[in-house]
Order: structure tokens, then sequence, then C-alpha cells
């Protein structure tokens, strides 16, 4: 039996959904190719490290990240701290020659995850970024659907990401809320699963964007011990800090062959629980998603009789091999954790076989480029070039 040790850097909520992923692979797949091993997990609080050490089992804890990359009996290093630790963290395994799963957004800028693509390629490191969302069968369906041409020229795209997680303005300060720590607000932390739709449905190439970014609650409390995103329990003395990141954000852009697309996002909007929605048009047809259904797509066929045009329901089922490794039958849903046992899955067997993971640090990087982009415009209140940042 073969296995991977893996070295985990962060213990908070992704963390421990990463260890949950990791153990549910032999349950799920078997023993084949690799066994994933919990060997360390690293964390700056000693006593949140051993917590989950302890809850899932890992050989070993630590609070050094530096150490655990450098330690020669770990294969994978899989990063889930602040944005702004991912390009430290994985230049320096890539150095050391680890295979890097990192949470996304990739770095903070288009510039330095380009560097770490370029770096991981020379050196033969497989890396994968945590756009989970699309690794619901749904989404390689429609992917499907569009390859075989069924909806001919795609020339609209229309999506949107709307929640209220941070509608609460007394939840407190966090990193989140920092430009130098973030990197951006809801444009590089939801946008960006929207704009990773785009890419893998239609793989077509954005040209030019238009956005408008707005925080819509300034300040926040000054947040005690317990700095978690969903905690209430802030600073007695109700400091309040300046909120320096976006909350919502539209984005227009025109892509090949006269496409033009629009995607909202929001964190604050009340009401919406992570509603994921997107809608692709083409000459011939069109697809429709909303995550209130994930386990379904709509598929509206221009070839149908006049009558009888209008969207059907596409239910998952074991006719999808990513399904079928969770169900015997149709109707039995799947849900977050199940995505991330699915990209955890494609990171092992790209390991095992010697090929690129998807969605790699190369593909992270060109999504990267749109949010700088969509950056640049809001500051400028202009249309912005893609190809401008690649001066």
């Amino acid at each position: 039996m073969k296995k991977l040790n893996v070295g985990l850097i962060g213990a908070g909520w992704m963390g421990k959904t990463h260890s949950f992923c990791y153990k549910a692979q032999r349950q799920i797949f078997g023993p084949d190719p690799f066994i994933p091993i919990l060997h360390t997990i690293c964390e700056s609080n000693d006593n949140l490290a051993i917590k989950v050490q302890k809850e899932f089992g890992f050989e070993n804890y630590s609070s050094n990240w530096k150490d655990l990359v450098k330690n020669p009996e770990i294969d994978i290093i899989d990063i889930n701290t602040p944005n702004y630790l991912h390009y430290e963290i994985a230049k320096l395994a890539i150095e050391e020659g680890k295979h890097i799963y990192c949470e996304k957004p990739l770095t903070n800028s288009y510039k330095t995850a380009l560097e770490l693509a370029n770096l991981a390629e020379q050196k033969g490191i497989k890396t994968l970024v945590g756009f989970n969302y699309i690794q619901n069968p749904a989404h390689f369906l429609a992917r499907n659907i569009i390859d075989e041409d069924k909806l001919g020229n795609i020339h609209h795209f229309r999506g949107e990401m709307i929640a209220d997680f941070l509608a609460d303005p007394n939840l407190p300060h966090s990193w989140r809320n920092e430009i130098q720590k973030a990197g951006s607000g809801i444009i590089g932390d939801t946008a960006s699963h929207v704009f990773s739709f785009f890419k893998h449905l239609t793989n077509k190439r954005i040209d030019e964007v238009y956005c408008h970014l707005n925080i819509y609650i300034t300040e926040r409390p000054k947040a005690n011990e317990d700095n978690s995103l969903w905690s209430k329990n802030t600073n007695k003395e109700k400091i309040l800090i300046k909120n320096e990141t976006d909350d919502k954000s539209i984005t227009l852009f025109k892509f090949e062959n006269n496409g033009l697309g629009i995607i909202e996002t929001s964190r604050v909007s009340n009401g919406n629980k992570n509603d994921i929605k997107y809608t692709i048009t083409g000459d011939k047809g069109a697809i429709r998603y909303s995550n209130e259904k994930i386990n379904e797509i709509q598929f509206y066929d221009n070839n149908d009789i006049l009558e009888l045009r209008g969207f059907k329901k596409i239910e998952m089922g074991p006719f999808n091999e990513k399904f079928a490794n969770f169900h015997p039958v149709a109707g039995l849903g799947i849900g977050y954790h199940d995505y991330k046992i699915l990209e955890v899955r494609e990171f092992i067997e790209a390991i095992a076989n010697k090929r690129e993971a998807y969605p790699n640090f190369r593909w992270a990087s060109d999504i990267q480029l749109i949010i700088d982009a969509a950056i640049k415009s809001s500051i400028e209140k202009r249309w912005v070039k893609l190809e401008e940042l690649k001066k």
C-alpha cells in the first residue's frame, strides 16, 4: 500500500474540511493509487493544533510551518492559511520538492501566481488550487453538453454568488478586512468562483472587464482572541476598525467571438445563503444552474419542436462517474464536502499518474489575472484589457 504523507498548514474551518476529505479517500475510493496519511497539522495556535490533531488523528502537530515544509517525510503541503501567506509557503514548498494543494486565491496578485506556476512546472511539482465548486458532477455534465456543441456559439454568460455570511455588522474585524492580507474582498473571495465556472465550462478567453467594487460595511468591531470569521465574540470595548475590502461587486466582461458576460457577487445580502447561479447562452441552446438545486442542471435545446421548447431538468445519477463514487442511484444528492473529496481525489490521481491536476497553479493564475484586472477597473473607473496586466 503506497502512502502520501500530508503536512497541512492552517487548522481553521477549511483546514478541518481538508482533513476530513483526506480521511474519506480510502472509505470511498479504496487504497489505490495512494493512501493519504495525516502526518502533521501546523497552526500558530498550539491549542487549536492539538485539538485538530486529536479530532482527525494527525500523527504530529507543529507551530512552525517552515520546519514542516522542510521535513523530508512530507510529500504534500496543504495550504489553508490567510491569503497573504500562500505565496511564501508555496514557494518554499516548490523549492523543497513538495506537491502542493492550496486554497484559492493562489496568491494576492497575478505576478506572484504566475511566478509560482512557472516554478512548479520547471520542477515537475504537481499543484492543485481549491476551486472546489467546479468538481460538482453537474458542471462536468454541463461542460460535456457544451463540448458537444449543443449550445452552438456561446455569446452570453450571467453568473452570481450572493450570500449573507458577513451581513451582520457586529461580526468582528478579521484579516479578510485588511487589503494587505486578503489581497481583495468579494472579488477574490467569491467572484473568483464564478469566474472559475466560466473558465471551466466555456474555456473562452476573457478580453476586457469593467468592474465596480463596493464596501458596504465600513467598520467592524475589533476581535478578541476568537478571531474566526463567524464569531460574535467581539471585544467588549467595541473598538471599531476600518474595513478595507469590498463587500459587493458587479463585473461586466467581454469574451472572444463577441461574447458578453456579467457577474454579481455579495457577502452582505440578507436572506441569501451562498446562492450561486449561472446561465450560459448560445445560438443553439442554453444551460442554467442554481446552487439551491446542486444535483441538477437545466438544458434548453433550440432544436426541439416549437411547442416543446423549454428548460429541461437533468438530475445527476450514477451515469456520471464522479457521482457514482457516492451513490448507486439518482436522487441521492451530493454536497459541499463531496466536492472537496473529489478535489482531493483528483490531486492524488494526478500525483500517481504523473499528470497535471485540475485546476492547477497555471489555471489559477488565469483567474487571478481576471481579479487583478477587475480591481484595476474599479479603481480607475474604466474598461481594462487583460493584456495590459501581462506587460
